[in-house]
């Protein structure tokens, strides 16, 4: 969903250690977010809403990133207020794509905190 062209992955120069196996993790959707869960259980993607929340949204990277109340505080701190107003898969994948460093690694915590739900 977010590579766009077969080619080496600059964020490979950019990130080392747990924030690259972070990243890589949630770009390749190698995760533990409900969106994935469920998919391994083969739910319907209307039945893999998030647990830990009322929002009652599929918990898929968008939810998470932009959306989950608890990561309100961090996605303030880290992301432009721009890019959460309307956010959607294209806002992710954009995110996702970029190769400026600073970009990329802003949101690293908010894919780190996404493990430890």
């Amino acid at each position: 969903m977010y590579k766009t062209d077969h080619e080496f992955e600059k964020y490979f120069n950019l990130f080392d250690g747990k924030r690259l196996r972070s990243f890589v993790n949630f770009k390749m959707c190698n995760n533990v977010l409900r969106i994935e869960r469920g998919r391994w259980l083969r739910q319907d993607v209307n039945n893999r809403k998030c647990t830990l929340c009322n929002t009652k949204e599929v918990g898929d990277e968008c939810h998470y990133i932009f959306k989950y109340p608890l990561f309100t505080k961090d996605r303030n701190s880290v992301l432009p207020t721009r890019l959460c107003r309307n956010p959607n898969m294209y806002t992710v994948q954009n995110l996702m794509n970029t190769v400026n460093k600073r970009k990329l690694v802003q949101p690293c915590s908010l894919y780190q905190s996404s493990y430890t739900m």
